[in-house]
């Protein structure tokens, strides 16, 4: 049965238990005036009627009305029963008792015109007020309705006078008229539930929504505060260093100072493109270029680039792999996803081994990474996977990072069609299972590696417009340009950058994003080249809102993030000049 249908009976369901568990509290909340009214129907029958009739006819209307009661309270109670088969059984009831008090219209004959009348009347308004007890269960009504009108009917309709004639069909109508107020009735509590359900699912949804923004705001919180230490804590090292610089600019351990420095720049850097990454990834501008890859050439070098890392902590690593297997995926997704693995690995394990794995299971391709680290508790395996998680381990002396790794690797995984599974355990180690589909045999090789490419146009005499609106990076990148061999000018907004473009005759204009007064860096480029037909472009950002990301990406200049090192500020001026 489709879920839709299943859904629909479901609910169904519950709308006729509804309506039969009100039926039994009002059942319940009437039974001594049920009762008063059956003694009043005995009295006036005690008028003419001989008397073991009456006794008979009251035991047998209280028997009927005390069983019926106790059952639905007992059926009340029932959880497994179907609610269809508590309102058939309800029905047979309501028929027993509705014929129980129309047997009192055999008194009729005997009591002359005056009782007989006062006698219709009490079990009319027992018809009457059955509309508040049975009404949201329009059949059940209707059976009680009907079988205890259809006997006082009757007996006037026999009568032979005008009068039991009219009374009969005043009978009938009043039947009729009651079922359409009973009818009311039922359509009103339908809607009273569907807008309770919809007020049930509003407020589920509400709480929800109200959890996961309290969550949130706990998780940026926490985030703030560890992206506020890391950052802070490169950026100290560079203040030290650079502090040591001025004071002694020709000391013999410049060199080293100049590498401290760049190692700190390394650390904010690989921070910010985590932040990158997450944003990007929000944005939907990533996307995976699929294609064959020998998966143990790859696993090869990123063993040998975090040799020297693992060494200096006194770690042992170990690589099995498998020669030849071929996969189908993004080499450079998947390896940023073993090499934040495997520096999660190193940072977590204090002593002992990090070992990478590749092994088939089931014929798919199963990537292992595992370390002999601190671990996880198992009751917070399921969460380190979400945004800006962080497991506290200052208990072991290191510092929390900003809880963005794992849900990288997690939603680049995703992208992939790679699925991740993590076992760990505190104080003993944490493994990760790639699991990821083997190359089919119709999927073409792939091709031996080609020859470097020998090397493109240098960069001496390149003439190089920077366009940007902080005076501070316009210095920083003419100076770095200049020490390239390349002739550079500037320009802090878009006219100024025209206007310096008519007398200069640049080859590549590299612009910022964001420019002030709203500008940004695609519309002046595409005023420069108007300009300059042919002019090559650079758009370089700092922004990481998933808008402006998509934005940039839908504007087909290639894009550096900001901080850009100079291998790749090298290698985009490269690929520029090449294409």
């Amino acid at each position: 049965m489709p879920a839709a249908a299943v859904r629909a009976d479901t609910e169904a369901q519950e709308l006729t238990e509804r309506r039969f568990q009100l039926m039994v509290v009002q059942v319940l909340a009437v039974r001594w005036s049920y009762f008063f009214m059956t003694a009043v129907v005995a009295a006036v029958g005690w008028q003419a009627v001989a008397p073991p009739w009456v006794l008979a006819w009251l035991a047998g209307a209280v028997l009927v009305f005390e069983l019926r009661a106790r059952w639905l309270a007992r059926q009340a109670t029932l959880v497994l029963v179907p609610a269809q088969a508590k309102v058939r059984g309800a029905l047979l009831w309501n028929v027993a008792l509705g014929l129980a008090y129309g047997l009192s219209a055999l008194f009729m004959p005997s009591l002359g015109l005056t009782l007989s009348a006062v006698l219709t009347t009490i079990v009319v308004s027992a018809a009457a007020g059955a509309v508040a007890i049975s009404g949201p269960l329009l059949q059940v009504y209707l059976a009680y309705t009907l079988s205890i009108m259809l006997p006082f009917a009757l007996v006037w309709a026999a009568n032979g006078t005008w009068l039991g004639t009219g009374l009969a069909l005043l009978m009938a109508m009043f039947v009729s008229v009651q079922y359409r107020f009973a009818r009311k009735v039922n359509e009103t509590f339908t809607e009273s539930f569907v807008i309770r359900r919809v007020n049930e699912q509003l407020v589920a949804e509400l709480t929800v929504a109200r959890d996961q923004a309290n969550a949130a705001n706990v998780a940026k919180t926490r985030f703030l505060a560890a992206a506020s230490h890391d950052l802070r804590q490169p950026l100290h090292a560079l203040s030290l260093q650079s502090s040591a610089l001025l004071l002694d600019p020709r000391a013999d351990d410049t060199p080293q100072i100049a590498a401290a420095i760049a190692g700190s720049i390394q650390d904010v850097a690989a921070l910010l493109d985590s932040l990158l990454d997450i944003s990007k990834l929000d944005a939907g501008t990533l996307r995976a270029d699929r294609r064959p890859i020998q998966l143990s050439r790859m696993l090869e070098a990123l063993g040998r680039s975090f040799l020297p890392l693992v060494r200096s902590k006194g770690l042992r690593f170990e690589l099995q792999v498998i020669p030849g297997v071929v996969a189908v995926t993004d080499p450079m997704l998947l390896e940023r996803i073993l090499r934040n693995l495997v520096d999660n690995a190193i940072k977590f394990t204090p002593a002992g081994t990090i070992r990478m794995t590749l092994q088939v299971v089931h014929e798919e391709l199963e990537l292992v990474v595992s370390d002999t680290g601190i671990g996880i508790a198992p009751h917070l395996q399921a969460k380190v996977f979400d945004e800006f998680y962080q497991v506290d381990r200052h208990a072991q002396g290191h510092t929390q990072g900003l809880g963005l790794g794992l849900s990288i690797i997690s939603r680049l995984a995703l992208l992939l069609g790679i699925a991740v599974t993590l076992s760990s355990e505190a104080d003993a180690g944490t493994t990760i299972r790639l699991r990821l589909p083997m190359e089919r045999s119709d999927v073409p090789r792939p091709a031996p590696e080609a020859a470097p490419p020998s090397p493109g146009p240098g960069l001496r005499g390149l003439r190089i417009l920077v366009l940007d609106d902080e005076p501070a990076v316009r210095e920083g990148m003419s100076n770095l340009l200049r020490r390239l061999g390349c002739e550079v000018a500037c320009g802090a907004d878009t006219d100024e950058a025209l206007a310096c473009a008519r007398t200069f005759g640049p080859r590549i204009v590299m612009a910022d994003y964001r420019l002030r007064d709203d500008a940004n860096g695609i519309d002046a480029i595409g005023r420069l080249r108007k300009q300059h037909p042919g002019l090559l472009s650079l758009l370089i950002s700092g922004d990481t809102a998933p808008d402006r990301l998509r934005e940039a990406a839908d504007s087909g200049l290639q894009l550096l993030h900001k901080p850009v090192s100079l291998e790749q500020l090298k290698q985009a001026l490269a690929d520029l000049l090449d294409n």
